[in-house]
């Protein structure tokens, strides 16, 4: 079995919920490597931030897997959930440019010798994965798995809001299968559309599959060769504790899953009952492949 590949920065979060502020570790490569991780699967994580914080590095579950990506500065993000749904959240971040570049890329894939089954891009600001940098992954036929949220942040001084990307289907036409929440498919698609006709109209650049995840409500699941929108139900969590990264979360459950299953149903589910267990943790996701399939027999 060959290796995933996990693109982006590691960022600083502090996390405000029910007046009670925290610091940790943040960034969908991080929330992703807990994933890989706990279900077995091999991985490299290459990570940007400044080498003055490279203590970051140590967090990580696999100090063995990192390939850092030493630049000038570390994002910094401050995530403030303002009630109970972990939907509703105000964010702001000191939005360095630090951008991979595709000198990195190069160095990155001369430290890679085995197979690459697929490349997660997991950008936390526009800048962080320039569209030059993806034209040169995609030369490497290897799949590309994108979480979109990262291209939308758009910033009025540190406050975030989420506007259409100019160049959204160059973009999407490199990547094979895209993952957004709510509110960026409403971002980028007709307001007025359902999400799954959203997701629909995604697919057309060329996407094999296209997430939209919806909080408590679960998540839809279009797929372009069966021409469906599957709904995923989301498994209640035994108790809540922090909701930042559940989205990466599932989205690394939901490749790791794919490695063993072509039904987008499955893919699905197994992937909602992994954010769900990392929903029930303040230290990411904590558990094996083993444990996710018992929790779906018994849900």
């Amino acid at each position: 079995m060959g290796e995933f590949l996990l693109l982006g920065p590691v960022s600083k979060d502090t996390i405000i919920r029910r007046n009670q502020k925290t610091h940790s570790v943040g960034g969908a490569v991080y929330y992703q490597s807990k994933v890989l991780n706990g279900l077995g699967l091999n991985y490299k994580a290459a990570v940007t931030l400044s080498v003055k914080d490279k203590d970051i590095l140590n967090r990580f579950p696999d100090k063995n897997s990192i390939l850092p990506i030493f630049k000038e500065d570390t994002v910094k993000f401050e995530n403030n959930y303002y009630d109970e749904n972990p939907n509703h959240r105000f964010q702001r971040s000191n939005a360095p440019r630090i951008p991979i570049t595709k000198e990195d890329i190069s160095n990155i894939f001369s430290k890679i010798t085995g197979k690459c089954n697929g490349i997660l891009l997991g950008p936390l600001l526009p800048s962080d994965i320039p569209l030059e940098t993806v034209l040169e992954l995609s030369k490497k036929n290897i799949p590309i798995y994108l979480g979109l949220q990262g291209y939308l942040r758009q910033f009025d001084g540190c406050e975030i809001s989420l506007e259409p990307l100019s160049e959204i289907k160059k973009l999407l036409n490199l990547v094979d299968i895209l993952f957004l929440d709510e509110k960026e498919a409403r971002a980028v698609g007709n307001p007025e559309d359902t999400l799954s006709e959203i997701a629909r109209k995604l697919s057309i650049n060329g996407l094999e599959e296209v997430i939209i995840t919806c909080g408590s409500r679960g998540s839809i699941v279009y797929s372009s060769e069966k021409r469906k929108a599957f709904k995923i139900n989301q498994y209640a969590p035994i108790k809540l504790n922090d909701p930042t990264g559940l989205g990466d979360t599932y989205m690394a459950a939901f490749i790791s899953r794919k490695l063993m299953s072509n039904d987008p149903q499955d893919c699905g589910k197994f992937a909602s009952m992994a954010s769900t267990i990392k929903l029930e943790s303040s230290n990411g996701f904590d558990k094996n492949w083993n444990y996710v399939e018992k929790r779906l027999e018994i849900d």
